[in-house]
Formats: C-alpha cells, sequence, structure tokens
C-alpha cells in the first residue's frame, strides 16, 4: 500500500508547482516600477524665494482656495510662526512648507503663494491654487485604442484637482498589459489654473509576452525532464484582454505527461477589475519499475474568478481575487480499467496578495482561504466515499488557509532571501489540496512531492552573492546562491501505515544567471542533513531550469 500510496502522492501535486516555479527573479534587483510623469512649462516652483529685507508682524495667517485639504490641517503647518516679525522672503517659505504637504499628498500641480494685499493687524493672506485637471490626450497609440487607455484616467478627471498618485496608478496598472507601458506630461491647460496630461503610449511591439522553459523538476515515474510555453495574446478585442496560452510536456514521451491550460482576463473597468476563466487538463502513465500496473490519471480544472487591486503604487502593492474552481482528478490501473481513485470536488477561493518595496528590501506576502464546497456542483460529501483519494477520510467539506511570506534584503553587494509559508487546515484533505514538501521550490535536498501533509511550515534562506570578486560586469548577470531549506508536515488522521508527521533539512548551492527581460538560468544542488531521508535513494539532488522570454 506504501508504494501505491507514494505514486498517488507524486501525480496529484497540483501543476502550478510544476511550472515557472521561481516567483523571484534569478538575480532580483531591488527597484521600483515604472511610471514616469514629466511636468513641462507652466508650473511653480514650490522653493520659489524673494530677497527682502523688510519684516512684517504676523498675529495671524488667513488661508484661501484650499478644497482637498482641511484648513485646519494646513493652520497646524503655519501656527508657530504666528507673533513673529518675518521678512517677504520667510513668508514665501511659509507657504512652501503649505505646498510641500500638497505634493506630499500627491497634489504636484498645487501650490501656495503669497499674494498681493493691504497688511491689516498683521494678518496675512496665503492663497492656494490647486492645479485642476484640463484635457487628457492619447498619443502614439497603435494596438491598445485612445478609448481604452483614457479609460484609466477617468478617476484622475473625476477628482478635480490633479493627483499624481490617483494619474501614477493609472499609469502602472496599463503598464500590467502585454507590451504597455504609458507615460504622461503634464503641460499648462488652455483654462487658467488647470493641467493638461498628455498620455504617451509608448507600446513596445504586438501585445503578446511569450516564455519557453525547460527543466528536470518531474517526478522519476513520470519523467524528471519537461519542457514548456507559455503564450499571452493581448488586446484580442481592443479592452485590453488577455487569451493566454500554456503546455507541458514530458519531451521523451508526450505519453508520460502533458499539461494544457487556456486563460481568458478581461478588464471591466479603468480601476483594475479584472475577470478571468481557466480550464486546465494534465494526464500521465507511470514508468519505470511501475509500468507493469498500468497507472494512468487524469485531471481538469476549470476556474471563474475576479481580482482588483486595492492599492497600486511604484513602492507598494495589495490586491485582492476570488474565485471558484470545479476539480476532477482520477487514478486508474491497469490502463484505466479500474479506477483506483477520483476526486472530484468544488472549491472557493479568496486571496489577498500585496508587497511593500523599501530602500533596501523588498517584501512579498500572499494570504488565501479556501473552502471545499461539499456537494455543490456535484462534488464529493460523504466522508466514507470510497473513491477518495484519502478513502474514508477526506471528501469535499473542509476549509484550509495558506500564508506565504518572502523578502528580499540587499546587504552590500549579497542579497538575502527569507521564505516562510505555511498552511492550515481544518479536516483531512483531499491529496491534491494537501501541502507539498520537496523539490526545486520547497526543500530541495529531496525528490519533487516527497511528503504531503494536511497542515505544516515551511522556512528557506538564500544567500545571493557577486559572481566574481570586485564590480565586474558578469556580476551584473551572474550570482552564487547559498541555501538551507526546512519544512515539516502532518496529516489531521493518516492513514494505515502513515507516519502522523515529516521533518527535512537540506543546505546546498547553485548560481543564477538573469539577463533582464530574456534569459534566466537556475542550477541548484541540495544535500540533506536532517530528518527523513530522500525515497529515492539519492543523497544529492540537482535541479536545473532554464527560461527564455520574448
Amino acid at each position: 500500500m506504501g508504494l501505491k500510496f507514494k505514486i498517488s502522492v507524486l501525480l496529484f501535486i497540483p501543476l502550478s508547482f510544476f511550472l515557472f516555479s521561481d516567483p523571484i527573479p534569478t538575480t532580483p534587483k531591488i527597484k521600483k516600477k515604472k511610471a514616469e510623469v514629466k511636468i513641462k512649462g507652466g508650473m511653480v516652483s514650490p522653493s520659489l524665494k524673494i530677497k527682502n529685507g523688510r519684516k512684517v508682524r504676523v498675529n495671524k495667517f488667513i488661508i484661501k482656495g484650499n478644497t482637498v485639504i482641511k484648513t485646519e490641517v494646513l493652520e497646524k503647518i503655519v501656527k508657530k510662526y504666528e507673533g513673529k516679525e518675518l521678512t517677504i522672503s520667510q513668508l514665501k517659505e511659509i507657504a512652501d512648507l503649505i505646498t510641500q504637504e500638497y505634493w506630499k499628498r500627491g497634489y504636484i500641480t498645487s501650490f501656495a503663494y503669497i499674494p498681493a494685499q493691504k497688511i491689516t493687524g498683521g494678518v496675512i493672506e496665503i492663497g492656494i491654487i490647486e492645479g485642476k485637471v484640463g484635457e487628457i490626450k492619447v498619443e502614439g497609440n497603435k494596438y491598445y485604442t485612445t478609448r481604452f487607455i483614457k479609460k484609466y484616467f477617468e478617476s484622475v478627471k473625476r477628482e478635480k484637482v490633479l493627483n499624481n498618485r490617483t494619474l501614477e496608478r493609472g499609469l502602472l496598472l496599463l503598464s500590467d498589459l502585454p507590451k504597455e507601458d504609458v507615460r504622461a506630461t503634464l503641460t499648462k491647460g488652455k483654462v487658467e489654473g488647470t493641467t493638461d496630461i498628455i498620455l504617451d503610449a509608448a507600446e513596445l511591439g504586438f501585445p503578446y509576452n511569450l516564455s519557453i522553459f525547460a527543466n528536470n523538476y518531474g517526478s522519476r515515474y513520470t519523467g524528471k525532464v519537461r519542457a514548456g510555453i507559455s503564450l499571452d495574446i493581448g488586446n484580442i478585442t481592443k479592452h485590453g484582454d488577455i487569451l493566454s496560452l500554456s503546455g507541458v510536456a514530458n519531451p521523451k514521451s508526450f505519453d508520460d505527461m502533458k499539461y494544457y491550460k487556456v486563460g481568458y482576463t478581461l478588464p471591466v473597468n479603468g480601476y483594475g477589475t479584472k475577470v478571468y476563466v481557466d480550464y486546465s487538463y494534465m494526464d500521465y502513465e507511470v514508468g519505470k519499475e511501475l509500468a507493469i500496473l498500468g497507472i494512468e490519471g487524469e485531471s481538469e480544472i476549470f476556474t471563474v474568478g475576479v481580482s482588483h487591486p486595492l492599492i497600486r503604487a511604484r513602492d507598494k502593492n495589495l490586491s485582492w481575487s476570488a474565485e471558484l474552481s470545479k476539480k476532477d482528478m482520477t487514478n486508474y490501473l491497469f490502463e484505466k480499467t479500474y479506477t483506483t481513485s477520483n476526486d472530484d470536488y468544488a472549491t472557493l477561493q479568496l486571496a489577498l496578495k500585496g508587497d511593500r518595496l523599501r530602500k533596501n528590501s523588498h517584501g512579498y506576502a500572499t494570504l488565501k482561504a479556501t473552502f471545499g464546497l461539499k456537494d455543490l456542483f456535484g462534488g464529493m460529501e460523504d466522508s466514507e466515499y470510497t473513491s477518495s483519494s484519502r478513502p474514508g477520510l477526506a471528501n469535499g467539506d473542509w476549509v484550509k488557509i495558506n500564508l506565504d511570506l518572502t523578502n528580499l534584503r540587499k546587504i552590500g553587494s549579497c542579497q538575502l532571501i527569507t521564505r516562510l509559508g505555511g498552511q492550515w487546515a481544518s479536516d483531512n484533505l483531499l491529496t491534491g489540496e494537501q501541502m507539498v514538501l520537496g523539490g526545486p521550490d520547497s526543500v530541495r535536498s529531496h525528490p519533487t512531492g516527497e511528503f504531503l501533509g494536511d497542515y505544516g511550515y515551511f522556512a528557506s534562506a538564500e544567500l545571493r552573492t557577486p559572481f566574481l570578486p570586485g564590480n565586474t560586469f558578469l556580476n551584473k548577470y551572474i550570482n552564487w546562491a547559498f541555501f538551507v531549506d526546512h519544512g515539516t508536515v502532518y496529516y489531521n488522521t493518516p492513514l494505515p501505515g502513515e507516519d502522523k508527521s515529516h521533518t527535512i533539512t537540506g543546505i546546498g548551492a547553485g548560481f543564477r544567471v538573469y539577463v533582464p527581460c530574456h534569459y534566466h538560468l537556475r542550477f541548484d544542488v541540495g544535500y540533506p542533513v536532517s530528518g527523513d531521508d530522500p525515497s529515492d535513494g539519492d543523497e544529492i539532488h540537482y535541479w536545473l531550469q532554464a527560461v527564455v522570454n520574448f
């Protein structure tokens, strides 16, 4: 039973685990996402100074013209200067402090000034000119329509007073589309006090993304070597939609393992909300010493979902998503003459995903809650359902929560990457929902999918160092990597003959080659240092992946 169960474990691992499995660039760079905004002519400097030795007694400041920042907030800025004798130059500097407050809040075309006035009783008026939004024009676009691009800046127009944060949000959302890079130039509007926005659609060619990869991340039973392709075709209907096609297979034998996925994403408004639908299919045949048993399997997953960015900025992002999936995973013996297990169920997943960029670090976080929907859409309900991959234990009624944290920190010329992930489950889980330990993006000292469990945790630290001493050209593209991985998984209720938990720890080294936007090469060697021994008997495991992007 142990061997048969082990094969089931290896083959029910979600296919996303085998795809582009390094979410961090091979040689990561801590830098901000571009959202270029230029100011051209007609703008007043917030640091304008006029030298004049004459002083006036200031008993009180009166602020006029502000609408987006409350008067009491601005009064606090100038309050400490009341009751003093100030020069005209100093008054200008105080007005600049208010301008800086506007700029800090993103109002980069608004400013404060000292208007011509008759000073009576020591009362000084500070005027505010809040830069209104004039016309929004689009230039240089070929593939994306003017109407579509302008849709992302409706909120800018609606706010009346121009805010750079809202403007940058629209620019960044557009930059998420294939081959799109919109830049903004602010110019003096035709109407006094307004600013026109010129959007330059610097399109980088036909809107598509293409990636080809090869690695040895597979199971020994279905072929370690695998190759794949991923293609995104954008703006098919002129509404910014994306058709995604991908496939993975064993290049030596397509019968051993093949996986296909097709997806479609459609923006529904200018705020970044998207709806999407995915369909994936996989089938496999088990080889090696188990080929005589005719073990085969297949899986189908259909997903519909919606996502929305709550925050989209150069230094921080936060988005949520909700998706409904129907999953059907089946294992067979003797060339599909006997069904050994069939997991047919539906799930609802709610997720939050974010990242935060600081001067020398970049943090990523993902929180997911997944709910098994019992017998909804024809799913499993009875825990004694004999065809379950966890017979008598798991069905379609459970809840699991996943938390994944990654931090990239620059330390001199090196980079430290730390990862922490965990899963909690309310009950026994079907095999396809369990946490995975072992493989190129888990504990690298053990084979892919070495152990599964209902709940557990994973921790990793990786130090990337320059390839050669000194500031050489190659160090920009090649790094050494030294790592330690550790993880533990637990079963809520183990099957007969299973252990309650498994803990493994490994160390290793490798290198990364990263040519921005085009080539990624990753090589790791993992060695076990504690916990369960690798099931394949190998003391050292090698992992190699090459990716080419077009």
